[in-house]
């Protein structure tokens, strides 16, 4: 097909082209995701001591509070004081409680861990950003670091008391 042929052709589709590109609503480009970073935490030397705490506490990652739960083990978490951070668990089936206040944070800022460790036993809880209603709860062996419990848990409206 010669150019010129090929010319009107494309000149005749241009303004149907166009029509319908005006007819479609605009594909909006989602933002980008934002680039996880590492977690830091520390606590520094408050400014103003009279004014409360003597440190405060620097902290890039999400902090995470209320009561989660999957019908067998129930988590509280909260905050304690600056750099320092509740973890409380109910075992339903065994009747076991423990309460821990502890500050290690380690992860991304989208995907943070909190350590809480007594009697060299380790409860990790871990969370997304992204979906702050659900919570991994592992417990680790003090000697062999082996993982003991891996729980799925949910937001619950019923915190422990």
């Amino acid at each position: 097909m010669p150019n010129a042929q090929r010319f009107a052709q494309l000149a005749l589709l241009a303004p149907i082209a166009l029509a319908m590109a005006l007819d479609r609503p605009a594909i909006a480009h989602p933002e980008p995701a934002p680039v996880p970073r590492e977690c830091r935490a520390q606590l520094v030397e408050n400014p103003d001591p009279n004014q409360g705490y003597e440190f405060i506490e620097e902290n890039n990652c999400p902090i995470l509070t209320g009561t989660f739960s999957d019908g067998e083990w129930d988590v509280t978490l909260g905050l304690w004081e600056p750099g320092a951070y509740l973890y409380r668990h109910h075992n339903r089936r065994t009747g076991e409680r423990m309460e821990i206040i502890d500050f290690l944070i380690f992860g991304t800022t989208e995907r943070t861990h909190y350590s809480f460790a007594h009697e060299g036993v380790r409860h990790v809880v871990t969370f997304r950003r992204e979906d702050p209603d659900w919570i991994r709860l592992e417990i680790f062996h003090p000697e062999t670091h082996r993982r003991l419990l891996n729980r799925l848990l949910r937001r619950s409206r019923n915190p422990l008391s």
